[in-house]
């Protein structure tokens, strides 16, 4: 019996004053994002006692635009409405992604080994697919179910792993040419600088690192700016009633209207696991310390996010 049945049992099954069982499960609340930060990863099927694999993987939805199967709706991430705008997003991040490279002088076929931290279901590594004859391409993520996928339908000809929120990531050092992480930086709050050495302990001397963050850029997005075609757009990517969701919980919280004003340098909104991450870019690269030039940084792209590309020294 997991930690969870064992307090609802004992919950259900004692005579416990209403005002103390109320307190119990506030502090058992309280503790979850504790608890979940020390636990470290999102395990598969977490709530059973065992789980199995299937010896065969099931049949899964397909697409003429893509020759991978399409993740169930769950795996998605919280990005897009339909499998034609998934497969798009996707394509235009990467699509984008190898544009910053080139501009900085490194093509992304003559970077070796690529990593993607949080590949989740596969949206980006996906549109990889034309490297891996030459390349080997990697994707980590906490999320154990989205691991598990990928490995039964993406793998071959790309590689997966399951790995933890601490900032350790099982390679050698100096044996990857790019690492890359949509939307990842954007939930890392008081590991951030850790993180960002362990990236550069892998990299190799001249390789880059692509990630996005939620900036001030971003900030002119929320607050009704930029065109509105391509607002559609970034809200298509994190679905309506997300997006919706996100605005009003930006204009409740004080922590993030101190930012917009430009009163803070960055804002955390939950914490550990659950946190959404607001940075000035410039406060963050400073932070970050020596070992690192700056490329580009690049408003709107990740959809509404500003993508940020650095060179490892």
């Amino acid at each position: 019996m997991n930690l969870k049945r064992r307090l609802r049992h004992y919950l259900n099954n004692r005579i416990v004053k209403p005002g103390i069982k109320e307190g119990i499960k506030e502090a058992i609340l309280s503790a979850i994002p504790t608890v979940q930060h020390i636990a470290a990863i999102f395990p598969h099927e977490a709530e059973q006692p065992s789980y199995t694999l299937p010896a065969y993987p099931g049949e899964m939805r397909r697409h003429p635009d893509s020759p991978f199967p399409i993740p169930p709706d769950p795996l998605w991430a919280h990005y897009c409405t339909t499998v034609e705008t998934y497969l798009q997003s996707g394509l235009d991040d990467t699509t984008t992604m190898r544009r910053l490279l080139l501009d900085s002088g490194a093509p992304i076929e003559q970077l070796g080994r690529i990593l993607e931290l949080g590949v989740a279901g596969g949206r980006l590594i996906r549109h990889l697919v034309d490297l891996v004859q030459q390349q080997e391409i990697w994707g980590l993520d906490v999320w154990a179910s989205a691991i598990l996928w990928c490995k039964e339908y993406l793998s071959p000809p790309f590689h997966f792993a399951t790995t933890t929120v601490a900032p350790h990531l099982p390679f050698e050092d100096r044996s990857f040419g790019l690492v890359f992480a949509g939307s990842v930086w954007t939930h890392i709050d008081d590991l951030v600088e850790a993180w960002a050495l362990e990236v550069h302990r892998i990299l190799r001397p001249g390789g880059r690192l692509y990630f996005t963050i939620n900036d001030r850029a971003a900030v002119k997005v929320f607050e009704g700016g930029g065109l509105p075609e391509n607002r559609a757009r970034y809200v298509e990517r994190v679905r309506p009633d997300t997006w919706s969701d996100w605005l009003k919980l930006l204009k409740s919280h004080s922590g993030y209207q101190r930012f917009a004003r430009g009163d803070a340098q960055m804002v955390t909104m939950g914490r550990s696991t659950q946190a959404h991450v607001m940075w000035d870019v410039d406060y963050l690269l400073k932070r970050w310390g020596p070992g690192w030039s700056i490329c580009s940084v690049t408003p709107e792209a990740y959809g509404h996010q500003t993508g940020v590309l650095l060179a490892r020294v």
